[in-house]
């Protein structure tokens, strides 16, 4: 539960980061963040057959809409080259770490082989990002 949180935040903070340097009103910055918070878990729920966690939990959504909330009345979209953005690579790094494991630890609990493990954990890892 706590890794999960802190993917969460990481992957909202990312994907607000992307979206508001694409120019994005708030709706479509909240969209993105949550479609990266969210795309890799969703999918790998899904191909493990269980109820997607952000459709069963409450906490998933409050986490990422707080994020977003947060990231705005710190100006976090007002930062000048993506490149240059330490937030992002940091949060997108964590982000990257955090949801591998957990969809490691979810392979490994379903009965995956080392094959699906591995798939498992990428696919948690860079879902939401390739969805963005």
């Amino acid at each position: 539960m706590f890794l999960d949180m802190v993917g969460i935040v990481a992957f909202a903070l990312s994907g607000y980061i992307l979206a508001s340097k694409a120019g994005l009103d708030i709706l479509g910055i909240a969209l993105v963040s949550f479609v990266t918070a969210f795309g890799g878990g969703i999918i790998r729920d899904l191909m493990v057959d269980t109820t997607p966690f952000v459709f069963s939990e409450t906490y998933p959504i409050l986490v990422a809409f707080i994020t977003i909330i947060i990231a705005y009345f710190l100006k976090l979209h007002h930062q000048t080259k993506l490149s240059e953005n330490k937030l992002f690579l940091m949060s997108d790094t964590i982000g990257l770490t955090v949801f591998a494991v957990t969809g490691a630890t979810i392979a490994l609990g379903a009965g995956f082989n080392f094959g699906g493990v591995v798939a498992m954990a990428l696919l948690t890892a860079i879902g939401g990002g390739v969805i963005r």
